[in-house]
C-alpha cells in the first residue's frame, strides 16, 4: 500500500506579525494535486495541524477544505489525523464521527487509562494504523507501544501492514529549528519543548513509524528503513534552512518500505541576509537596499556588531523595505566572544533605551545572554506586551 506521510501543518502561524494563511492554502493545493497524482491508499496527519490550540475560524476552515478537497482528489484514501503538543486534543475529537463517514479518523486524547482498542485503526483490506497522538510523559500509558504490537499481532490474520502514527521526539534525530532546551531549563532530553524517547520504545512489528514533530524530514537511524520524520510542508521559522515537503512510502507487511521524498516549494521563502554569514550594519544594509524589489520573501539580517546596534536600526530597515515586496522581520545579532580581560559595553543611553520597542530590548537581553529567543516565545512575549499596553491604556 502507499502512504503519504505528512504533518506539522501549523495552520495559522503567524511569522513576525505576517500572517501565512495565503501561504499555507498555497501548501494545500500542493498536497492536494499530490494525491491526485499518486492516488495513495492511506494519508497520515502527524500532528501540529494548528499552530496554536486556539486556532482562528480561516485556519479551521483550511483544514476542512483540505481534506474534503483531498478525499475527492483521491477516493479510495482514507485520511488518519492525530494532535500535536501546538492542538487541542478535544478540538481534534469533536467532530471525529461526521468526519469518519467521510474516511477521516481524527484522534486527539490520550492518557494514563487508554489500551490499543481506544488507539488502533483498523482500515479493512488495508493496515492497521496505532494512531498515538501527543501525550507528555506522565501521560503515556505504560509500556503503549509493545501492548499496541501484541493487540495488532493477535488480529492481522491477513498479514496487513501495521503502521504507527506519533507526534513525538526521538533520540538522535536531527533537530535543527528545534532547539534541545527550548523552554525546559537547558534539558538536553528535550526538543522543542517534548520529551525525546527511545526508538526501542515503539517495540518490534510495524512496518512503519511515521512520526511528527521535528519539521527536518529525515530517517531515524537503527530503524532500519522503517522510521522517518517526514518534516513541515513548509518551513517554520529561518532556521530551517532545508527542503521541505512530504514523503510517500509503499508499505508491505515484513518489508523494509521503498520511501520517496516529494517537496513543496513555499509561496513566499524564509531568507536571511547575508545567507551563511554575519555582516557589518553597513554592509547589511548595502545588501538590503540593492535586494530585488520585486521578489517577496521573509527577510532577517544577519549583523555582527562589536559593541551595539543603532536603535533605530530595525526602523530604518523597515523603511528600506516599504517600497519592495520584503517582508522583513528582524536584525539577527552577532557579537563576538570577548577577548582577554577585554568585555564589550552594552550599556544604553535612556534616550536610546526609551526608543527601544519591548521586543527589542527582549531581543538584547536574549543575545547578550546566549539565549534562545524562538517564534513561539516571541509570539508570547509580544502579546503580554501587547496586553500590558491595553491596561495601561485602560487606567
Amino acid at each position: 500500500m502507499n502512504i503519504l506521510h505528512t504533518g506539522d501543518w501549523h495552520l495559522g502561524h503567524v511569522l513576525y506579525d505576517y500572517d501565512r494563511i495565503r501561504e499555507h492554502a498555497a501548501m494545500v493545493e500542493s498536497l492536494i494535486e499530490i494525491a491526485a497524482r499518486e492516488q495513495p491508499d492511506l494519508m497520515l496527519l502527524c500532528g501540529d495541524v494548528y499552530d496554536t490550540s486556539q486556532p482562528s475560524a480561516q485556519a479551521q476552515r483550511l483544514l476542512a477544505d483540505a481534506l474534503s478537497a483531498m478525499r475527492k482528489a483521491a477516493p479510495d484514501m482514507d485520511i488518519v489525523v492525530i494532535a500535536g503538543n501546538h492542538d487541542s486534543p478535544s478540538r481534534h475529537e469533536v467532530f471525529s464521527t461526521p468526519w469518519k463517514a467521510l474516511g477521516v479518523h481524527m484522534a486527539g486524547r490520550i492518557g494514563r487509562d487508554s489500551g490499543p482498542a481506544d488507539l488502533v485503526i483498523e482500515i479493512p483490506g488495508k493496515c492497521f494504523v496505532a494512531a498515538v497522538p501527543f501525550a507528555s510523559g506522565r501521560n503515556m500509558p505504560e509500556d503503549i507501544y509493545v501492548r499496541i504490537m501484541e493487540y495488532i499481532d493477535q488480529r492481522n490474520k491477513s498479514g496487513l501492514p501495521v503502521v504507527i502514527a506519533a507526534h513525538t521526539a526521538v533520540i538522535g534525530s536531527l533537530c535543527e529549528g528545534h532547539r534541545h532546551d527550548e523552554g525546559c531549563n537547558h534539558r538536553p532530553d528535550v526538543i522543542g519543548g517534548v520529551e525525546a524517547v527511545s526508538l526501542g520504545e515503539f517495540g518490534r512489528g510495524y512496518d512503519y513509524l511515521a512520526l511528527g514533530h521535528i519539521h527536518r524530514r529525515q530517517p531515524i537511524a537503527g530503524s532500519e528503513g522503517k522510521a522517518y520524520y517526514a518534516g513541515s510542508p513548509l518551513p517554520i521559522s529561518f532556521d530551517e534552512p532545508y527542503s521541505h515537503g512530504v514523503i510517500l512510502a509503499r508499505v508491505e507487511h515484513g518489508e523494509e518500505p521503498i520511501v520517496q521524498e516529494i517537496d513543496i516549494e513555499p509561496l513566499v521563502p524564509i531568507e536571511s541576509l547575508p545567507a551563511n554569514r554575519f555582516a557589518s550594519w553597513p554592509e547589511a544594509r548595502e545588501m538590503l537596499m540593492s535586494f530585488p524589489a520585486g521578489r517577496e520573501v521573509y527577510l532577517r539580517l544577519n549583523v555582527e556588531v562589536d559593541e551595539k546596534l543603532s536603535p533605530t536600526a530595525s526602523t530604518e530597515a523597515g523603511q528600506i523595505c516599504s517600497d519592495k515586496k520584503v517582508r522583513f522581520c528582524q536584525i539577527n545579532l552577532h557579537r563576538p566572544e570577548p577577548t582577554g580581560n577585554e568585555g564589550l559595553d552594552r550599556e544604553l543611553r535612556i534616550e536610546e533605551f526609551r526608543e527601544l520597542a519591548p521586543i527589542d530590548i527582549a531581543d538584547r537581553y536574549a543575545a547578550d545572554q546566549n539565549l534562545f529567543f524562538g517564534e513561539e516565545l516571541r509570539k508570547m512575549f509580544r502579546d503580554v506586551a501587547e496586553q500590558c499596553s491595553e491596561n495601561d491604556n485602560e487606567d
